[in-house]
């Protein structure tokens, strides 16, 4: 692959994780940012860029996807525990419930929590 294929699929890669990105879907995102920065490492160390100027503007994309990389990670990250806890306290709720059916109909707390 030519170099100015691999920095068009780069480019591609980080609009399609921008998308992940809005939809929320930060998993996408981080793999999407992490190819369009290998692609551009690629590029940077095949040594067929000897521009100065042209090199670092690479380097530095590519080190803006890598940090958007481990932002979309942290935020995945954390929309999984969110989901985790949610479905801890969603479970916790139907025992309860559950519990609570199985207590005699004259039961104190029956009256109380149903």
């Amino acid at each position: 692959m030519e170099v100015t294929e691999k920095i068009d699929k780069a480019i591609a890669h980080a609009m399609s994780a921008k998308r992940a990105a809005l939809d929320f879907n930060y998993a996408e995102a981080a793999l999407e940012y992490k190819n369009a920065a290998l692609l551009l490492k690629e590029v940077l160390y095949s040594g067929k860029i000897t521009d100065e100027k042209s090199s670092h503007l690479l380097r530095v994309k590519c080190d803006s996807f890598t940090q958007q990389q481990r932002l979309n990670e942290s935020k995945a990250g954390e929309a999984t525990l969110r989901e985790m806890e949610r479905r801890l306290k969603n479970m916790k709720s139907k025992d309860a419930v559950r519990h609570l059916q199985c207590l005699p109909s004259s039961s104190k707390y029956q009256s109380r929590y149903t």
